[in-house]
């Protein structure tokens, strides 16, 4: 089924509105860019409290009012916070 041009029009709009309000609210920021949608890898439920082999593996940054992939230098800048990859740890599995 494809869409009609008024349902486009509004699901553009959505999204704007949705990357203002992500450009606003950032959940983490890095080097002052806002950082969005954080995933974890490495999870092992039995090591829980610890989950030390957790680790971010991916992130998308605001840049230039556009939304990029995190290069592998942030990545490694993210994981050396542990507390939030700890609290990315927790909102994945709960």
């Amino acid at each position: 089924m494809e869409l009609q041009d008024w349902q486009k029009e509004i699901l553009e709009r959505e999204s704007q509105v949705i990357n203002k309000l992500r450009e606003i609210y950032p959940a983490k920021t890095l080097k002052g860019l806002p950082v969005d949608d954080i995933e974890v890898d490495g999870i092992d439920t039995s090591d829980y409290p610890d989950f030390c082999d957790a680790y971010i593996c991916g992130a998308s940054v605001l840049e230039n009012g556009e939304w990029r992939d995190a290069t592998d230098v942030e990545l490694d800048d993210l994981n050396n916070d542990s507390g939030l990859v700890y609290e990315q740890v927790l909102n994945y599995i709960f």
